[in-house]
């Protein structure tokens, strides 16, 4: 209960501790209407400042969050909705001062422009920089390179949004240091971390670099390219059923990163990864690249993986292209991990079973490993009920399932409602 919980508390924590320090240093009731607006507005700035400083500081997919949001995906969904409740608490923080600056509409006018008054206005222009930002990337929604380089204004407007608190002459900042160095605490977190991805990320993070040494079409849709380190000692090091950010140097090709898991053996020089045309990079992709061509790989990323789980006995549920990282796994378990797996693998028919002769070979080898290919054509889809029935041990064992959205949240919630319990399930979502 707690695992399914446990952002919300997260969220309420870090909202509640500066809304409980603001409220210690009100010294009185507010005596009219005006003054109650005023000091909402000042405590809504205040706690979409931590909020957009978390959004930040999620945007730069930092590895140690990513089990207390759901893994990568959750995390970016996170940083969706996160990010539109600061923005909105943002948005309403200068209107609600209204009330205390402006008496008329020339108030109003000069309250909203940039002027020498350096405090108020870095305010002014973090948050026309931030609506900008927002609207360009939510509303017309432009290819993920442009978005990507859009985004990274947001480290820009929370430095302004920095500067606009530290210079502000509130009584409440002053008053309470602790609330001070609160947000500007969650502010410098947000802006570091920004620097280190956006700015100095190419040379602080160990980058691998690699060559394509292979591709192969598995159908119409997946491809599967083989990787050659620059340098066997300085190959990267990963778990069964992680992934990486991979960049191909390739006129062709954007230069931004792209996620994909891996489907080799942890310990191999060969990296394997699977690919699958979901959007224009990888459309592009798959009849863009060629043999040789050089490779930057960061990561690993994930912590979804069959070494981490309480039990040894466990149930993996693939859905499409969700079975990539089962496939590391499934190779892994020659190493006799002692796992115990009945895997469940959901396809539309057999051209979509594109990993199921190494599957069925592995569990031809491993007697611990049963295999069931499930086609959504001729069965329709697969449900937790089926799921259930078929595993009479079920809630003695961890599951894992990797799938689309739909998939993942439609089998979860129905083994929940069949008596699951929610800590013995892990989840990831391909929605990239």
């Amino acid at each position: 209960m707690f695992k399914k919980y446990s952002v919300y508390i997260f969220l309420a924590i870090i909202t509640l501790i500066p809304t409980i320090l603001w409220l210690s240093v009100q010294t009185s009731i507010p005596g009219n209407l005006a003054s109650m607006v005023a000091g909402l507005g000042e405590l809504s700035g205040i706690v979409g400042t931590v909020l957009f400083s978390l959004v930040l500081m999620l945007s730069t997919r930092p590895i140690f969050l990513e089990k207390y949001f759901s893994e990568l995906n959750g995390l970016y969904d996170y940083h969706s909705k996160i990010g539109q409740v600061a923005f909105m608490l943002l948005l309403v923080h200068p209107l609600m001062l209204l009330p205390r600056y402006v008496y008329n509409m020339q108030d109003a006018v000069k309250f909203f422009s940039i002027s020498n008054n350096w405090q108020q206005s870095f305010g002014i222009l973090a948050l026309y920089l931030t609506i900008v930002v927002i609207i360009l990337t939510l509303y017309l929604r432009p290819k993920y390179n442009i978005w990507k380089f859009i985004h990274k204004f947001l480290g820009v407007a929370l430095f302004l949004g920095a500067l606009h608190v530290y210079l502000s002459p509130s009584f409440v900042l002053h008053s309470s240091w602790i609330l001070n160095v609160y947000i500007l605490g969650w502010m410098f977190v947000g802006v570091m971390l920004w620097l280190y991805r956006s700015i100095f990320g190419k040379s602080l993070n160990h980058i691998y670099k690699y060559t394509i040494s292979n591709i192969r079409a598995l159908n119409d849709s997946i491809t599967e390219v083989s990787f050659t380190p620059a340098n066997v000692r300085d190959r990267i090091k990963f778990r069964p059923g992680q992934f990486v950010f991979l960049k191909i140097v390739n006129s062709s090709l954007s230069k931004e990163q792209h996620p994909f898991s891996i489907v080799s053996l942890p310990g191999e020089d060969i990296l394997t990864l699977a690919i699958k045309s979901l959007g224009d990079y990888t459309a592009k992709l798959n009849s863009s690249i060629h043999i040789w061509d050089t490779v930057f790989i960061e990561g690993p990323f994930g912590s979804l993986s069959c070494l981490d789980g309480k039990r040894k006995r466990q149930v993996w549920i693939a859905g499409g292209v969700g079975i990539t990282p089962f496939v590391s796994m499934a190779k892994d378990l020659k190493n006799n991990r002692g796992l115990n797996v009945h895997m469940y693998y959901a396809v539309r028919n057999e051209s979509e079973a594109v990993y199921a002769d190494i599957l069925k070979e592995i569990e031809s080898r491993i007697d611990s490993f049963t295999l069931t290919i499930f086609y959504s054509d001729k069965r329709g889809f697969i449900t937790a009920k089926y799921i259930y029935e078929q595993v009479q041990d079920i809630g003695d064992r961890d599951i894992l399932i990797v799938a689309p959205p739909a998939m993942v949240h439609s089998i979860k919630g129905g083994l929940e409602e069949l008596g699951i319990q929610d800590n013995h399930i892990y989840t990831e979502e391909f929605n990239f």
